[in-house]
This record gives structure tokens, sequence and C-alpha cells, in this order.
């Protein structure tokens, strides 16, 4: 199996088990082949190439993976998703000759000869009597995004009412993820938001590959900007709608001071008017806890996920638990702050709330009635939005000897930088941050420079999770 020691849990994209159509070309039926290019972008883990994943058989069997020449004009084919600025990189990964066939053709990429990566698929080919419009089914069998089982999906057997159910679905799926996004980014993370963000059964029972949907759907096509390939909505005037937002995420980029330097407060309606409240309340003397709570937490509306599961004692008020999650996602308590849990809302009354806001520090977790699979959230900083979503995962019994202490059982990611302008502010500099360092502008630097500011550590990494560190952390706070 490839191995990627380094890669993190959070770069899992999809649950194990999900499925993922990809078409089959014609260039891949004559000479028996799967070529990755672009097409298993989407659900991939993103530091494999693709070529280095794993493909198996129904029989658990591996297809092999060789280097075949290919003309440059049937390579574009499976790589222009990607775009011409990073066109040349894909080719010098999959073989660094590439690059010099490239120049011997006097630059002419159709009369250039490349080596690239496929996998060979010519007797599963011949023993399933798939062709080329046929589908191959990518199940994925493994924890980490790198081991998937293909098998066949022959065209003549879909449904048409299902196809054009699919096609809706995914339409769905790319317009909940380009407002999500707000600024088109790398291909990969694009293509896995719009996926998350379709109907689950595209995940679990497709009956579109993604290259259908783009070469049909007549909603998504290839952008350029500043010499950038970006897959979008069709756009009648590029410059009127990346400028704005490039000129918003300049003027982020030049606030290099850390956050906690920036002054607090909301330019929204207050449903909790104080900014952090007195800790000596939350912290009198507690009674015993009734229950133990397993409780999930994750940042709303960011793949992959920013996640905590927490065991936390029943005889915790929510300001209690409100001190937890900024310790634990990393915030600084600068910003306005509620729960919202069925019709009511909790946090620290004001004269000055637009609508009746209950005392969290009067409500302890054994007094609210949850039970597992209930579900409530948590919104911090009206400003930027950061909401979380809080799942009862379990519910036990406490056990007098059971130390009355909140726990981190695990975690993956770290928090976004303060005052980073809510999910669409930290997907673009989640797009800077994955960005190759020559790729990025000036602007785009500071943008870095600012979010390194703004970590503790000097260097922020989206992807630290140090589970022995924040649980030292919890236990001061406990």
């Amino acid at each position: 199996m490839a191995s990627a020691p380094t890669i993190p849990p959070a770069f899992l994209n999809f649950d194990e088990g999900s499925v993922f159509l990809v078409k089959i070309h014609p260039v891949e039926a004559s000479r028996g082949l799967l070529i990755p290019g672009h097409r298993l972008e989407a659900f991939r883990n993103i530091f494999v190439p693709s070529w280095k994943l794993e493909l198996l058989d129904e029989k658990g069997g591996r297809f092999p993976l060789r280097k075949v020449p290919l003309s440059g004009s049937d390579a574009w084919l499976f790589f222009l998703l990607f775009g011409k600025a990073l066109f040349l990189d894909e080719l010098k990964a999959n073989d660094p000759k590439n690059l010099t066939a490239i120049e011997q053709a006097e630059g002419k990429l159709e009369n250039a000869l490349l080596r690239i990566g496929a996998f060979d698929l010519g007797d599963f080919y011949a023993s399933h009597g798939v062709e080329a419009g046929d589908y191959l089914c990518f199940r994925q069998a493994d924890g980490e995004g790198i081991q998937f089982v293909i098998e066949t999906l022959r065209a003549s057997s879909i449904d048409p009412v299902d196809r054009a159910r699919h096609f809706a679905g995914m339409g769905l799926g790319f317009k909940k993820a380009m407002e999500n996004l707000r600024f088109p980014g790398l291909l990969g993370r694009t293509l896995r938001e719009a996926l998350r963000c379709a109907p689950e059964e595209l995940r679990l029972e497709p009956r579109i590959a993604i290259s259908d949907f783009i070469n049909e759907g007549g909603l998504m096509e290839m952008q350029e900007y500043m010499g950038v390939d970006f897959l979008w909505e069709h756009l009648d005037d590029p410059d009127a709608f990346f400028e704005p937002l490039l000129a918003e995420a300049t003027e982020k980029a030049k606030a290099v001071k850390p956050p906690s330097s920036r002054a607090p407060g909301s330019s929204r309606a207050p449903r909790s008017s104080r900014v952090s409240g007195s800790k000596s309340k939350r912290s009198r003397r507690r009674p015993p806890p009734l229950h133990f709570f397993t409780v999930e937490a994750r940042i709303d509306a960011i793949y992959p996920p920013i996640r905590r599961l927490l065991s936390v004692p029943g005889n915790r008020t929510l300001g209690e638990l409100h001190d937890i999650l900024q310790l634990v996602f990393g915030w600084s308590g600068s910003h306005l702050h509620g729960f919202v849990i069925g019709e009511k809302i909790y946090g620290e009354p004001s004269d000055e709330d637009s609508e009746p806001v209950e005392d969290e520090a009067s409500v302890r977790l054994d007094e609210l009635g949850l039970r597992k699979g209930s579900h409530f959230h948590y919104d911090y900083d009206y400003g930027d939005d950061w909401r979380h979503e809080l799942h009862i995962k379990g519910v036990a019994k406490a056990i007098p000897e059971l130390a009355d202490r909140v726990t981190c059982l695990e975690g993956s990611r770290a928090g976004p930088p303060e005052d980073s302008g809510g999910v669409p502010g930290y997907g673009n500099l989640m797009d800077i941050w994955e960005k190759q360092p020559r790729l990025r502008s000036e602007e785009e630097r500071a943008y870095l420079s600012w979010a390194d500011a703004s970590c503790g550590d000097g260097k922020w990494d989206p992807e630290h999770f140090d589970l022995a560190k924040l649980q030292s952390a919890l236990d001061r706070l406990n």
C-alpha cells in the first residue's frame, strides 16, 4: 500500500465505502489503461499523487502502474482541469523528462511525446466487457483515501430518470459549494466541496461522473484570471467577479499584526452583548455530575473538518462549555458568542440584546435533557460567523470513582486564525497555503505571515493537532 506516514487524518475526504464514477475515455479503452489525470482530484487524499494510489480489483488484486507514451494533445485531455499554469507541474511530477520532450518539440505540446503514469486495466476491461463511455466505480476501501476497489458500471444500465436526478443533485452541490467557497480555489477543493454539499446518494450510488456534469451540465467551465485557471460557473466578465474579492483578500493580507491585538466587537446585532464572562462565576463549587456526555464539536461548512471529540461532565454549565470550546479550537474569547438549543438562546444576557438570552452560567448540561443524538450549535464572532455544530454521540451515567474531568478523546486540524473572515476567508487562506511557495504573490505571502503571527507557536499549520498539549491545557482549565 502507498506509504504516507505524514498524512493527517483530517485529509480523509469521504467516508469508507463512498463511491465515485470515472468514465472510460476512448484513449483508455483502446489501450487498456486508466489515466488518472485530474479525474481523481475530488476524492483522493491530496497528499498522495493519483499515480501512487492503490487500486484493487474485486478480489483484492492490485492494478499495476506503468509509464506509457502519450501525445501531448492526448495528455491535455486528462489534465486540462488543472489549468495551463499547473499543467507543466503535473507533467513534471509524472516524469521530469516530459519538460525536455516539450522543449525538443519547440514548445509545441501537440508534437511532444510524453510519459504519463497510468494503471494497466486491459485484462479487467476485457473480462468485464466494458468499453469507452462505460464507467469505473471507485469504492473507497480504507480510512486514508489511498486505497480504492474498482468495479464497473455499464452506461446502458443507468436509468435515464436516475441520471437526470443525479445531474440535478450535482448542480445543487456545485451551487452550494460556490456559496461556501465564494472565491475559486484549487481544483480538488472545489470538487470536494461540491460532492460534500450534494445529496448523499451521489456518494453512495452515483449515476454520473463529475466529468459528465462539467461537460454536459452547462454550469461549470474553466475561467482564467491573471494567468491562473479556475473551475467555476460561467462568468461574462471574470474581472468584475474576481477583482472585488481579490481587493478584499489584499486588505486582509495587509493586517499583519496578531489578531489578539485587534479590537473586539461585532458589526451585527448581538445575541449576547458581552465579550467575555466572569470566570469566578463559572468556577463556583460544582455538584457531582449525573452524566458524562460525549460531544462531537466541529466548525460548520469547513471540509476536511476541524473537529474535536470531547467527554464533558454534566455538571459543567454552558458558560463553562463556552470556555472549553474556546480552548479546544484556539479562539481568543474576544468576540460575542451564544448557544442555540431548540428555541432558546443561551449566552451572557445584556440590556442591549436584540432577542431574549438565557444566562449560560445558570444552566448545566445535566439540566438540558440531552440524549444520544441531540444536536445544537454554538456561534462565535457574529461578524465572521463561526458556527460550531455540537452532536451528542453518547450519554453515560456518572460513576463516582470517575474523575470529574473534561477530556479530549480525539481531534483533527488546527482552528482557523482569529478574524480570518469566516468560512470564505478561511477558504481563501487555505488555497494560498496549499499553493506551491513559488506561485504565491507578495500579498499572499503577507497573508500567511499574518496567520503565523496569529498562532501561539509562531507558525500556523492548518493540519496540526496536538492531543497531549490540548489535554494538558484542559486539565489546567478543569
